[in-house]
């Protein structure tokens, strides 16, 4: 899939079934988009540099290098919660198990 976006600088980004999900710095927002759709922003102002993210139904969870922490985000009442202070993470992975 090839896309142009007009948003932005582009950072981080995910896929959770058909869609995708995108940092963008510029404007420390999340933007949601598929191979049929445009980006439509579902987080706004969140904190700086985003280094991960992980997508769970109306969930994101992601690390966050100027935040210096894991966050817990709900899309549907934009709720931002900091659950764990981390020191300049990286990398944010999900790891899944089924019986």
């Amino acid at each position: 899939m090839f896309k142009t976006f007009d948003i932005g600088w582009l950072g981080e980004v995910t896929k959770l079934e058909d869609f995708y999900y995108i940092y963008v710095s510029s404007d420390a927002s999340i933007y949601k988009f598929s191979d049929s759709t445009d980006p439509v922003c579902i987080g706004k102002k969140l904190p700086y540099h985003i280094t991960g993210l992980v997508v769970e139904g109306d969930i994101l969870y992601f690390v966050s290098n100027y935040g210096e922490g894991f966050y817990k985000y709900n899309i549907a009442n934009n709720l931002l919660i900091k659950l764990f202070e981390l020191n300049s993470p990286d990398r944010l992975y999900m790891v899944t198990y089924h019986k």
